[in-house]
């Protein structure tokens, strides 16, 4: 790589994972966050509401799409196949709407993308886009648009690595993790400063995978988690200063997060839940250890070339389906009925699906727990969250709490059998000392500071749907008719109605993208336990 005289970025546009005004305020009034304090001082803020659940795939989609995850087809880190009980890994192919860097590119505007969450493999831009460092398995062509830019990233940080959370002896390795984000840093500013473009778009992953380990309950604090919160989020400030170097004085920045963070209040053991209510029926003890063989066999047998569905028969989840209603989409209490027709062993009709959810619905927001009597599910239905031609591929139901503190759904594990549906976080990091500590909040943050936003204005109402919209109006180009989100006039300077073109579609072209590999998918699903995702 090496320097140009090319000018500044019209718009730079940096993500910070997590982030939540909760752990900022008390930051800026130490005066640990200087360069946010800046931005501030001639900006404008204000909390952003993310998706139904906070789930980083589908908020990062929405974001960066204007349209709900019904219209881009992206709900977690894995894709329901149709017609099966298996999940894929996600990737960049399986957002089906257009994202603000195609919008972009089709009016002439050049994008540099870093660390985009769902973006492996990169896609082919006019500039640069390196992968998300949670879907990338590796430093390899596939994570880098143009593919050589892959050789000149190993050229300047020949050790980089992918992973979002390092891991030693059993522990959090929280230097390693402050190496990697300080490697992400010069980085960045090499590609800034050698392959300008008009737009340039970041996300720094680590305040979302510090605030999992460390923004613990406070009967769990661990010893210098406080510490380690403040010197993450200083880091990161840091990163922002160095960023806003590169900028001019017509240089607008939008600072935002995909969700807001917090303690983990309350655990549920979601397969005991669904058992309790008679949902769903585990397999037996002997089912499921033969299951597990099964699942090991077939990675071995894949490993070697061979067709373990052939030999073992299809690898399904671990539930008696001839007795379950519903069953989890992986992550946070995400449902879909096991329905006739859709589900290769459903048991409920399609005539009578709709009472069948009613039931269900009523029956999460009756359940309460002397172990956190202010818990209570806020249910949502598939209709009620999701529209648009890829609804089908979400969940029927939703649920979490909203007010009053914040559970996370553990994932599976084979110890958890035996467990009740609802633990304290004492009794759950008991049982396992590596399950997180903290989670995602619906409140994120967003912050605006340039020539187009309107100083000192305080944003309500914003949604992730809306920062496409506002960013498009930001760069002057009109809003395409079918986004769900529409520009934030509170935090524009000036702000007029912006022009809307007639596009009644969000679809894109179909685009052909690498696979992981059976050692990719499983480097990748590791990380994603590692952070509590699965």
């Amino acid at each position: 790589m090496s320097p140009t005289d090319a000018g500044p970025p019209r718009l730079i546009v940096i993500g910070l994972d997590g982030a939540d005004w909760q752990i900022i305020d008390p930051l800026l009034e130490q005066g640990a966050l200087p360069n946010l304090q800046r931005l501030i001082d001639g900006g404008c803020r204000g909390e952003m509401v993310s998706t139904f659940p906070p789930h980083t795939p589908c908020a990062w989609s929405t974001i960066f799409t204007g349209v709900n995850p019904g219209k881009h087809g992206v709900f977690t880190f894995h894709t329901l196949v149709p017609g099966t009980y298996t999940w894929q890994l996600t990737r960049s192919s399986d957002r089906r709407a257009r994202a603000l860097w195609e919008i972009a590119n089709a009016a002439g505007l050049t994008v540099g993308a870093v660390n985009i969450p769902m973006t492996w493999p990169a896609e082919q831009v006019d500039g640069y886009m390196i992968s998300g460092m949670i879907g990338a398995p590796a430093v390899t062509p596939s994570a880098f648009w143009p593919r050589a830019l892959a050789e000149d990233v190993r050229r300047l940080a020949p050790d980089l690595s992918m992973e979002v959370v390092a891991r030693r002896g059993g522990h959090y390795a929280i230097d390693e993790m402050q190496r990697t984000m300080e490697q992400r840093l010069a980085l960045m500013r090499e590609l800034l400063t050698t392959r300008p473009t008009d737009i340039f778009l970041a996300v720094i992953t680590y305040t979302d995978a510090v605030q999992h380990h460390w923004l613990a309950d406070e009967s769990l604090r661990a010893e210098g988690a406080d510490e380690v919160l403040r010197a993450t989020y200083a880091r990161a400030d840091r990163l922002l200063g160095e960023i806003m170097e590169f900028a001019g004085d017509d240089t607008d920045i939008l600072i935002l997060s995909d969700h807001g963070s917090g303690p983990v209040n309350l655990y549920v053991n979601l397969p005991r839940l669904l058992a309790d209510l008679g949902l769903a029926e585990p397999v037996s003890e002997v089912s499921y250890f033969l299951t597990r063989v099964r699942r090991r066999l077939g990675r071995m047998l894949r490993r070697q070339g061979g067709d373990p569905q052939s030999i073992i028969g299809p690898i399904t989840r671990d539930l008696r389906w001839e007795r379950s209603r519903v069953y989890s989409m992986i992550t946070h209490v995400s449902l879909r009925l096991n329905l006739q027709g859709r589900e290769p062993r459903g048991i409920i009709s399609a005539d009578g699906a709709d009472e069948a959810l009613a039931e269900i619905a009523a029956a999460l927001r009756a359940v309460r727990t002397p172990k956190a009597p202010w818990a209570r599910l806020d249910v949502r239905t598939r209709d009620e969250l999701f529209a648009g031609p890829w609804a089908h591929l979400m969940p029927d139901l939703c649920a979490m709490t909203t007010e009053g503190g914040q559970t996370l759904t553990l994932p599976p594990r084979p110890y958890l059998r035996a467990q009740p549906a609802f633990l304290t976080p004492r009794e759950a990091i008991a049982i396992d000392q590596d399950l997180v500590r903290g989670t995602h909040r619906l409140e994120g943050i967003v912050l605006g500071a340039g020539p187009s936003f309107n100083a000192g204005a305080e944003v309500a109402g914003a949604s992730l749907q809306d920062i496409t919209p506002t960013l498009l109006q930001v760069l002057g180009l009109p809003v395409p008719a079918y986004m769900d989100g529409r520009p934030l006039a509170a935090m524009l300077r000036g702000a007029a109605v912006a022009d809307v073109t007639e596009e009644a579609s969000a679809d894109r072209a179909e685009v052909n993208a690498d696979s992981y590999s059976e050692d990719e998918a499983a480097l990748v699903e590791k990380r994603l336990r590692d952070l509590g995702y699965m």
